[in-house]
């Protein structure tokens, strides 16, 4: 089992999806290998956008589903990149989706907050990988 050294591991995480079991199935493997000492999930991008904002949590990693109907998660990169937080440029963002469509993979590196674009369910070495 690859396990996140704790000396790697982040502070917290915060996960966007509006399906209740992905957020809990990812939130499982993400324990599972120590990735974040606290992981926040979130069902509605916009409540998420909300407190960002707000500043009620800087997480050090975003996780967030292409495909929602209140927002997509295309929409929410062009939200949070809008913050006016500075503190928040040191999160990186990961687009989750079930779709390995190369338009949705390209679109997704158009942002310049995109760290990786990785498909569901997550895996820890596919996350870990440079």
């Amino acid at each position: 089992m690859t396990s996140i050294p704790s000396s790697s591991q982040l502070e917290s995480v915060m996960i966007i999806d509006d399906n209740e079991m992905d957020n809990l199935l990812n939130k499982i493997i993400l324990e599972k290998h120590n990735f974040s000492k606290s992981i926040q999930l979130y069902n509605s991008p916009t409540a998420a956008i909300k407190d960002l904002t707000e500043g009620k949590i800087t997480p050090d990693a975003i996780f967030v589903d292409i495909n929602m109907p209140e927002m997509t998660g295309f929409e929410f990169v062009e939200a949070f990149e809008k913050i006016n937080r500075p503190e928040l440029n040191k999160s990186r963002l990961y687009i989750i989706s079930s779709s390995d469509d190369k338009q949705d993979i390209k679109k997704a590196f158009s942002f310049k907050s995109v760290s990786k674009y990785l498909t569901k369910p997550l895996d820890i070495v596919q996350l870990t990988s440079e």
